[in-house]
């Protein structure tokens, strides 16, 4: 599952951030820091490379169905296999599902849940290039 900004370097796909002329990489911390990255913030490393070096960038929309609840995916979390997903509409009061926490900014019924992977289903990821 994938969701946010991603490009190609040497074939290999990583989640980035682009910066301009430059861009950094992120890799799950599930091992010991490969040479040349650093400490992120969470549960990632880092490299920053320049765009120049990237054969692709995009990013991925993705959307899926939990529990009946049709959600976007807002950000994922590799290295524990969840995903940070929403829903906008319904009661402001009142979630569709108890797995969600109302959206802090009142007025707002926008709803979010950190959930695994596999309690999502029917995922659509479409690809939008970054020029």
């Amino acid at each position: 599952m994938r969701a946010g900004d991603y490009g190609i370097v040497d074939g290999v796909e990583y989640q980035v951030r682009v910066h301009g002329d430059m861009v950094t990489l992120f890799l799950p911390r599930t091992q010991p820091c490969p040479q040349g990255w650093a400490r992120s913030q969470g549960d990632r490393w880092k490299m920053r490379i320049s765009r120049a070096n990237v054969s692709e960038l995009y990013t991925v929309r993705s959307y899926a169905n939990f529990n009946g609840i049709y959600v976007s995916v807002y950000q994922v979390f590799p290295t524990t296999k969840t995903a940070w997903i929403y829903y906008i509409g319904g009661s402001e009061e009142q979630p569709i599902h108890p797995a969600f926490e109302p959206d802090p900014d009142p007025g707002i019924a926008w709803w979010n849940a950190t959930v695994p992977w596999d309690s999502l289903t029917d995922v659509v990821e479409p690809v939008i290039p970054i020029r």
